[in-house]
């Protein structure tokens, strides 16, 4: 699998993606919203679930790698969507421009994470919503613990070898 190819990633990782959206947006509370901003659109799914979640609500979505807005494009096919190639650190909008800006899992893969929380805020009218969540790390990603069970199951000899080749070496 990889990230370079939207099909691929929205088969792996894009599941996730849109159960988390809706829930994410219910808890921001974007209800008054009309411009939102989706930093890091990736394939769609936070821009989906925000034109679900109110008819008057029009998306931007920014995405660094064109393949996947070509992608968003197509998924994602609606007037009250756009999306565009463009860097997070460096937003191509005026100051408030946007309602909200939000960022759904896909903060801690940006190169200057505080940087883009700063065009985030820039871009976001006053009084507006900056929001954005990401995997749990610390806590353990649930999707990979799941993954390491299924092959603790079906392959626990692999498994066993994995972990020591892993084990950290004391000199």
């Amino acid at each position: 699998m990889t990230y370079s190819n939207p099909a691929a990633y929205e088969r792996f990782m894009g599941r996730w993606s849109a159960r988390l959206a809706p829930q994410f947006i219910g808890f921001v509370g974007v209800h008054d919203a009309r411009r939102v901003l989706d930093i890091g659109s990736g394939t769609g799914s936070l821009t989906a679930a925000l034109l679900a979640a109110g008819a008057d609500i029009h998306v931007v979505g920014v995405e660094p790698a064109a393949e996947y807005v070509s992608f968003a494009r197509q998924a994602v096919p609606s007037s009250r969507a756009q999306f565009q190639v463009g860097a997070a650190e460096t937003l191509p909008f005026a100051d408030e421009d946007f309602d909200a800006a939000l960022c759904l899992l896909v903060l801690q893969e940006i190169a200057d994470p505080g940087r883009a929380v700063r065009e985030m805020a820039r871009v976001t009218r006053r009084g507006g919503i900056v929001a954005a969540c990401q995997w749990d790390f610390q806590g353990g990603v649930p999707m990979f613990s799941l993954l390491r069970q299924a092959a603790e199951a079906v392959a626990p000899e692999v498994m066993a070898r994995r972990r020591a080749n892993d084990a950290p070496v004391n000199r």
